[in-house]
């Protein structure tokens, strides 16, 4: 044998100095060599605030608007042009154009192209004011007066 003791007194004390733990006697009328379940303890929930994904509206952008016009027919048929630079190559944009000749919705929606540039044509059948609000970019809106005279943007 490796180790010799004389008395249980002798083993529990080279036991206790090795930090052995001693198992929990066995249950009444569980077989012999039966060892007990331990019970798991529940790790409890960490007490975390998710941080908030931000929306498409506080992003930052460098996006800029220009707005023109382009009579195709004056007096009868014209378009209202949104014209949005420096985006992304690919990036979709959509707004709402509202006035008082806009032809259906007044919504536009468009992709920029390989050079970041994304432009959208609203039908109007007349002078006037119209609004332009660029969704999911705080701040980039703007307004045009259409005329006998347009400029594209």
């Amino acid at each position: 044998p490796l180790l010799s003791v004389d008395s249980k007194e002798e083993f529990a004390l080279i036991l206790d100095a090795l930090h052995v733990p001693n198992p929990p006697p066995p249950t009444p009328g569980a077989s012999p060599g039966a060892t007990a379940t331990p019970t798991p303890t529940p790790t409890p929930a960490p007490d975390v605030t998710p941080t908030p994904t931000p929306t498409a509206a506080e992003e930052p952008t460098d996006a800029a608007l220009a707005l023109g016009c382009d009579h195709r027919i004056p007096g009868s048929e014209s378009d209202v042009i949104v014209k949005i630079t420096n985006l992304p190559p690919g990036e979709l944009v959509t707004g709402t154009v509202t006035g008082p000749g806009v032809i259906g919705d007044g919504l536009f929606s468009a992709s920029a192209n390989p050079t970041g540039t994304a432009e959208a044509r609203i039908p109007i059948d007349q002078f006037g004011t119209y609004n332009v609000n660029v969704d999911g970019m705080a701040g980039l809106s703007g307004s045009i007066n259409v005329g006998d005279v347009c400029a594209a943007p």
